[in-house]
Order: C-alpha cells, then structure tokens, then sequence
C-alpha cells in the first residue's frame, strides 16, 4: 500500500482502480477430511499501477477483499447413540483480505492483454460460524469459533493470478492462494478429525472493473 501511495503522487495517471466480484472454491491444506471444495464468494476493489501503460509492461497491484473460506467435512456416522445417522460438518470463514502484488501484461492485439502476477497477502477473519447437520437436519450452530478452542483470526501466505484484460477494462482472473499459518488451535474446533492442521487454500475466478 505505501508503495502504491508514492506512485500515485509520482504519476496519478498510472494509477486506476475498480471493483471486483467472483467466487472462491476452498479446500484447506492439512488433515482436515473436507469433502470436496467449498464455494463462496470474493467481492472488493482492486487498484494498480502501470509503470508503462494499462496494457503493457510492469504494473504493482492491491486491493481490499472479502473473501469466503472454510469446508464442508465429509459425512460421518453415529449421533446421540445412532449409529446409522449421518453427521456434516462445515465451517464459514470471512476474511477481510489484503493482497500486494507484481505484475506484468503481455499485448495479443489491440483490445486484449494477457497478465500474470504473483505476491503475499495478509487476512484477518472478521467473523465466521461452525455448523453441524445430522441427515440433512441442522442440530448446531455456533459462531464462537474464535479463540482458545477455535480458529486462529489473522492469516498470511501467498497468492499468484493469471488473467485476461479485455477493451483496457474488462479483466478476467483467475488465482490460487495459500496461506502459510496453522490456524486450527485446538483439536475440539468443531472438526471430525485430531490434532488437526489447518491452513487456507482456495481458487477463485472473478471478473473485475477498472476505470
């Protein structure tokens, strides 16, 4: 963020900005025995830096996120003494996320630039709720997931994208980002599994408009 700050004093006409909406498809690194992926969304701005132009050379990208996170576990059996009923869990994580990045465009023709880029961000889990269902039927809710017993609420790690820029506003992402702390503090944090480990990792495909 600062270095976005010096270049937009040094040149306000490098500098643009827009917003940004797609989903996120999580499943957490570790133990956790998630099933499959977890949608959810991811809505914010952006903001960037050309160093030459908005469809060429070197650029330094940021922005302000919320981004959904968490799993659904798969199903497991025997509730209050019920051996044949089916118990679900899931978990919704939402971070407020802030991502800085370098990258470069690629020209193609006259209206579409091909990019990548690539660099750390820092989230913090503004608020979250842990679910259980037992055949179909939800039978707990909590959002007290948080703390001593819960999920750890800062997060870091690493993000790359990959996109297309379409009439020098439009552009198309798609990115993956990992997150390098263990945030599960306690093996009772609402998960089916011991002495869990668990750190973010998620996909996400938006679409974004910059002015």
């Amino acid at each position: 963020m600062f270095l976005l700050c010096c270049c937009l004093y040094a040149n306000a006409q490098g500098m643009r900005y827009g917003v940004n909406a797609g989903i996120n498809l999580s499943k957490p690194a570790g133990n956790v025995d998630a099933d499959g992926v977890k949608m959810g969304a991811k809505v914010g701005f952006r903001g960037e830096y050309d160093f030459k132009s908005a469809a060429d050379g070197f650029y330094l990208s940021s922005g302000l996120y919320w981004s959904q996170k968490g799993y659904k576990s798969h199903p497991y059996y025997g509730y209050a003494g019920n051996i044949t009923s089916e118990v679900t869990s899931f978990v919704n994580l939402n971070y407020l996320e802030l991502p800085v990045h370098i990258g470069y465009k690629l020209p193609c023709c006259k209206n579409l630039s091909l990019f990548g880029e690539a660099g750390p961000y820092v989230g913090y889990a503004a608020w979250g709720k842990s679910t259980a269902k037992v055949d179909g039927k939800k039978v707990s809710s909590s959002s007290k997931i948080f703390g001593h017993n819960g999920f750890r609420r800062f997060d870091t790690g690493v993000g790359v994208q990959i996109g297309a820029q379409l009439f020098g506003h439009y552009q198309l992402i798609a990115g993956y980002e990992r997150g390098f702390i263990q945030l599960s503090k306690d093996s009772n944090a609402g998960l089916p599994v011991k002495k869990e480990k668990y750190r973010n990792s998620s996909f996400d495909i938006t679409l974004a408009y910059e002015f």
